[in-house]
């Protein structure tokens, strides 16, 4: 066998070894648990429901209004050295007008876009719910609790409850919710379901 000959058999024989360890490593780095430990614990919501073909949703004052209520929710949230979490659900048909529409807000964490009626995000948040309003622009502010678990000791699981604490699902209901959000009814009743949440969790942690 000529000396190019090996040279090219040896290079082959390597990069087949180097693809069988990249597979072999692939496969076996299925087994570690997922890396989610940060995702857990307890969070204020506020779920913004929305189309660009409702003419409500294009009111300036209904846009300011979710607007504000998104950033007092924030500030709620750090004063009680909790995460918040914020997501908004664009009920149109068309993604692009409705990425379009979602653009007038910012400090965002998550977006729900298309497929209309069918979205992913109305069936959580319209269609799943024992009363069930469907309209658009709607509001809804909640506790979550988001729970770290495992099955067999190897894949990761989340577990997520959630309380609503208000909807505001008109215009007017809109326009008042900065006010309700930031007024001492509201403290008390995000307070108190804190407080529950918490003691829960210290009596699961310590039976």
């Amino acid at each position: 066998m000529s000396r190019s000959k090996i040279i090219v058999s040896l290079s082959l024989l390597f990069f087949a070894g180097m693809g069988a360890a990249i597979a072999y490593r692939s496969i076996d780095s299925s087994k570690e648990p997922a890396r989610i430990d940060r995702n857990d614990g307890v969070f204020i919501s506020v779920v913004s429901i929305v189309s660009s073909q409702c003419a409500i949703c294009n009111d300036s004052r209904i846009i300011d209004g979710i607007q504000e209520s998104i950033t007092i929710v924030r500030i709620i949230a750090d004063k009680a050295n909790l995460s918040s979490n914020v997501k908004m659900v664009s009920v149109d048909s068309e993604i692009e007008s409705g990425l379009e529409y979602l653009s007038h807000f910012k400090d965002l964490d998550e977006i729900v876009v298309g497929n209309n009626w069918r979205n992913s995000g109305a069936f959580d948040h319209i269609w799943n719910q024992d009363v069930i309003q469907a309209s658009t622009p709607q509001i809804i502010v909640s506790v979550e609790e988001v729970k770290l678990s495992s099955a067999n000791g190897l894949i990761a699981k989340l577990d997520r409850t959630e309380e609503e604490l208000h909807r505001a699902s008109s215009a007017q209901a809109i326009f008042d919710l900065p006010a309700l959000l930031s007024s001492d009814e509201f403290a008390e009743l995000l307070e108190s379901r804190i407080l529950f949440l918490t003691t829960t969790r210290i009596e699961e942690q310590s039976s």
